[in-house]
C-alpha cells in the first residue's frame, strides 16, 4: 500500500483545486451510501455540510447516540412586544405561549439514511475536521422542488446524476436562499486557505448556484479552472466540460 493521497473528484463536481462537491438528495439512503463510498475512496481533510454552526454541538451529540434515531430541533427566537401590546389582555401570557408553540422551528433528523448525517458521522469516526458552512437564519425558509428517484445512483455515478438533473434545477427566487448560497460559497473559499482536500456535501438543488457564486467570487482576481466557468441564461446554468456542454436545513 503506497502513501499517495487520493483526491480525484470528477471535473463537474470540483470547485477550484481543493474542493469536491457531492450533490445529494436529503433523506435518501442511496445517497448516504454514496457519501460513505466517496469518503472511503478518497482522502479528505475536511468535510463541509450545509448546516449553520449553531447546530454543531447538538447534532454531533445526537450522532454519538446512533443507531438510535432522534431529531435536533432549533426553536425560533422569541418575539419581543411593547408594553402596550403585552398589557392589551389579561390572557397575554397564554396567547404568547400558544404562539411560541405554533411558531416555525428548524429541525435536523439524526438518521444514517440522511447523507449529511452520514458525512458528519464518518468524519467524526475518522477524526476529520467538520465545517458547518450554512447561514444562520431565523426563521428558516425551505427551498424545495420535485426530484427524480434517487434509486438511480445505484447504477450511475454522482457526476452523471448531477449532469442529468442540472437542466431542471430552478434558480432560487427568495432572498434568504440566495443569501445562504453566497454565504456558503464564501465559507468554502475561506476553508481553502486552511485545508487541501475538502468534501462539500450539499443539496442537489443548491450545488450549481453555489458553484456559480464561488466562480464569480474569483473571476475578478485570478483565472480559475477553465472547465468550471459557468454560462448563465436566465433560470438555467450550463458548465463547459472537455467533451460536451450540459446545461436538502432541509434534511
Amino acid at each position: 500500500m503506497n502513501g499517495k493521497t487520493r483526491f480525484c473528484p470528477p471535473d463537474l463536481l470540483r470547485l477550484g483545486d481543493r474542493i469536491a462537491v457531492l450533490p445529494v438528495i436529503h433523506g435518501s439512503g442511496q445517497f448516504s451510501q454514496m457519501v460513505r463510498r466517496w469518503m472511503l475512496e478518497q482522502d479528505f481533510d475536511c468535510v463541509a455540510v450545509p448546516l449553520p454552526e449553531s447546530f454543531r454541538e447538538p447534532v454531533e451529540s445526537a450522532i454519538l447516540e446512533l443507531p438510535r434515531p432522534s431529531i435536533v430541533i432549533q426553536p425560533p427566537s422569541p418575539k419581543f412586544t411593547t408594553f402596550e401590546e403585552s398589557y392589551s389582555s389579561s390572557t397575554a401570557e397564554e396567547d404568547e405561549s400558544l404562539e411560541l408553540d405554533d411558531g416555525p422551528a428548524s429541525y435536523v433528523p439524526i438518521d444514517p439514511c440522511q447523507p449529511v448525517i452520514m458525512a458528519i458521522r464518518a468524519a467524526m469516526g475518522e477524526h476529520i475536521a467538520r465545517a458547518y458552512v450554512d447561514l444562520e437564519t431565523d426563521p428558516f425558509l425551505p427551498f424545495s422542488s420535485i426530484m427524480p428517484d434517487p434509486f438511480a445512483v445505484r447504477q450511475v455515478s454522482a457526476e452523471r446524476f448531477a449532469a442529468a438533473v442540472l437542466p431542471s434545477l430552478p434558480r432560487p427566487a427568495d432572498r434568504q436562499t440566495r443569501a445562504r448560497i453566497q454565504h456558503m460559497a464564501s465559507r468554502l473559499a475561506d476553508l481553502e486557505q486552511r485545508f487541501e482536500r475538502i468534501l462539500y456535501v450539499t443539496n442537489v438543488l443548491h450545488w450549481p448556484w453555489v458553484r456559480e457564486a464561488y466562480t464569480e467570487r474569483f473571476s475578478r482576481t485570478s483565472p480559475r479552472n477553465e472547465i468550471s466557468e459557468p454560462t448563465e441564461n436566465h433560470n438555467t446554468i450550463s458548465f463547459k466540460l472537455p467533451s460536451a456542454t450540459r446545461s436538502i436545513r432541509e434534511l
